[in-house]
């Protein structure tokens, strides 16, 4: 049995930085009980490097298939390389450290994901299996044995490849994959943690200096606010726009009385537009739709993008502005925090 020696921080060391500027489509995966595959993915590079034979052979054979797409097949070309690379925790190169119960190390390697590179003639594709750093191999004896260790997808590939993608996953695995739809909580909560979190940090410093760390982070922030019938038939949604110098005034006022940055953001919105916008009135969120005729569908800000339709979106240079005033860490922390808050979206039971 193997017992875990140390706790890893959430990932976002170097290896991450392949996550920043690509606007991902999410989805959840489901892997079957008692699954000991994404385990032996993330401990075994043998096995990476044969899955991902595995997958440069079956795309190669696939093209010729009955159901291939010529026009995908003519702009990508044909498929020169595929990679299975392992994704680091931060702190240490290696992720957690696994022993046995004599303090035998068991694991060479161990991560919080798979990035999968698809080098064609004319493009690059990706997408990345990805999860919290496994503590231990799985037990198969074990009834409760948790098979949610990668329970997330990213992709940044055309729909006709993920197809094929997807079928590869499903054939070998014998995984369940959906759009992982991300609710209004969700978007709140997470920007909010977000915000709270670049303010919390910088509290020791001049409210000039918290006000330059802000602005160049996040600068101006776009809602996306959707409606339904019988709210407005016609009208599907309608994007506000906060400059810099608002975003900064609506955070210093919301940490001053006490009250979330989306209730100060609402109040703002009611104050200017008229527009009545309901958000949770506690900080549990227990409630998944508060109103669902009303609702925010996209957050984006300099820093990151957050939508309701499955995208997500993490930005290098907001991390490079807040690096000059010797803050990157924050930002790399609130970025984990986002990717975090994703994760525990997936592995909830699909509605």
């Amino acid at each position: 049995m193997a017992t875990d020696v140390t706790q890893s921080s959430p990932p976002q060391g170097h290896d991450f930085l392949c996550l920043y500027d690509v606007s991902w489509t999410l989805y959840r995966l489901q892997w079957p009980s008692l699954s000991n595959r994404p385990y032996s993915l993330l401990s075994s590079s043998r096995k990476r490097a044969n899955r991902a034979k595995q997958l440069r052979d079956f795309l190669h054979i696939d093209v010729t298939g009955e159901e291939a797409d010529n026009t995908f097949d003519e702009k990508a070309g044909a498929i020169q390389d595929c990679s299975w690379d392992l994704l680091e925790a931060s702190d240490r190169e290696e992720g957690a450290i696994l022993l046995d119960n004599e303090g035998v190390r068991i694991a060479e390697e161990s991560g919080s994901g798979i990035l999968i590179n698809l080098t064609y003639d004319t493009a690059t594709y990706k997408m990345i299996l990805y999860g919290p750093t496994p503590s231990q191999p799985p037990d198969s004896t074990a009834s409760n044995q948790p098979t949610a260790m990668l329970p997330l997808l990213l992709t940044k590939t055309p729909v006709p490849l993920s197809k094929r993608l997807f079928t590869f996953l499903l054939d070998t695995f014998d995984i369940r994959i959906s759009p992982l739809k991300l609710p209004q909580t969700l978007l709140q909560s997470t920007s909010e943690s977000y915000i709270e979190m670049l303010y919390r940090s910088t509290m020791s410093v001049s409210i000039a200096r918290r006000s330059v760390f802000l602005k160049g982070s996040l600068k101006d922030i776009k809602i996306t606010i959707s409606f339904s019938a019988p709210i407005s038939p016609y009208l599907r949604t309608i994007d506000a726009d906060i400059p810099a110098d608002t975003v900064c005034n609506l955070i210093e006022a919301s940490m001053s009385s006490k009250i979330s940055f989306m209730q100060a953001l609402a109040v703002h919105l009611e104050h200017h537009t008229g527009m009545h916008l309901p958000l949770p009135a506690n900080k549990d969120r227990q409630t998944e739709e508060v109103e669902p005729c009303i609702r925010i569908t996209k957050f984006v800000c300099h820093a990151f993008a957050l939508s309701g339709d499955g995208r997500f979106k993490i930005v290098e240079k907001a991390y490079s502005a807040a690096e000059v005033e010797n803050l990157g860490s924050v930002v790399r922390e609130a970025n984990a925090m986002v990717l975090s808050s994703l994760l525990a979206e997936a592995v909830k039971a699909p509605g």
